[in-house]
């Protein structure tokens, strides 16, 4: 490629990021959910169990946000969690930074596969039992919580 053609390339991919970031954040997902809300949300949910399961908690939340625009948070139970001593506990160790980059990223991955539901393979057996026999399928399962939508 000839330098012009990288530099063309260079900027064509940054304005496609922001375009993708824009779009992301000018969503109308802003006026069901405000990021304040999500994270305390995420953080409700999974606090103690890694990246990998924030975000996982993150993009559910937010395609639940996109299914159910009226009613997001409903059910979903970190959003009730009461943590606020925790709050220096998270900051110092970054786990509030982790949730909110968590929040932020899940507007372009996709790693429950489009599940708006979720669940503990631990604590909501007899929940999980339901959302299979009600035609919900499994979509994956990260640090013990399993994940769904329906089909």
């Amino acid at each position: 490629m000839s330098h012009k053609q990288v530099v063309l390339l260079a900027i064509l991919t940054t304005l496609l990021f922001y375009g993708v970031v824009a779009v992301c954040l000018g969503s109308e997902l802003t006026d069901q959910i405000t990021d304040q809300q999500a994270i305390h949300c995420i953080l409700g949910e999974a606090r103690g169990e890694g990246y990998d399961s924030l975000l996982a908690h993150a993009e559910a939340l937010r395609t639940r946000a996109e299914n159910s625009p009226e009613h997001p948070t409903n059910g979903v139970y970190g959003c009730r969690a009461v943590f606020t001593k925790e709050i220096p506990y998270l900051k110092a160790k970054g786990i509030l930074a982790m949730a909110e980059k968590a929040w932020e990223a899940s507007c372009h991955t996709n790693t429950v596969f489009g599940s708006d539901h979720w669940g503990s393979l631990i604590i909501d057996k007899t929940w999980i039992a339901k959302m299979e026999k009600a035609g919900y399928k499994r979509t994956v399962v990260i640090n013990n919580t399993a994940f769904y939508r329906k089909d």
